[in-house]
């Protein structure tokens, strides 16, 4: 990955970070990462621990085709693990939130169940 990008997605970390704790979420983790896996921002909010993929896009048709089985499979697995190291008994959901020019585009909530 190139450093423009790793920048960019850096900052739309950054920017969905500020987004989530505008919306009352407490970011308790972000980039966590395990062998094979990493979670962008991990937050919580009344009974929900919430994990967000941040993807920054330049075409916004489609974007649910951005997420293939096999990255929703990775972050399953990396959630898991997250879960298993830091036990909760809140709902869990995985979101998925888009960022172009620098702004959120759309967050889609618990993906999961898509």
């Amino acid at each position: 990955m190139g450093k423009q990008r790793k920048e960019k997605g850096k900052e739309a970390e950054l920017l969905v970070a500020d987004y989530l704790v505008k919306q009352g979420y407490s970011i308790i983790e972000q980039n966590y990462t395990i062998r094979g896996g990493e979670l962008d921002i991990i937050a919580e909010k009344n009974m929900t621990r919430t994990f967000v993929e941040v993807k920054v896009v330049d075409n916004t048709e489609d974007l649910m085709d951005y997420i293939t089985s096999h990255k929703k499979a990775t972050l399953i697995k990396t959630i898991r693990e997250f879960n298993y190291k830091y036990p909760t008994n809140k709902e869990i959901s995985l979101d998925l939130v888009f960022v172009k020019d620098n702004s959120i585009i759309h967050h889609y909530t618990n993906i999961t169940n898509n």
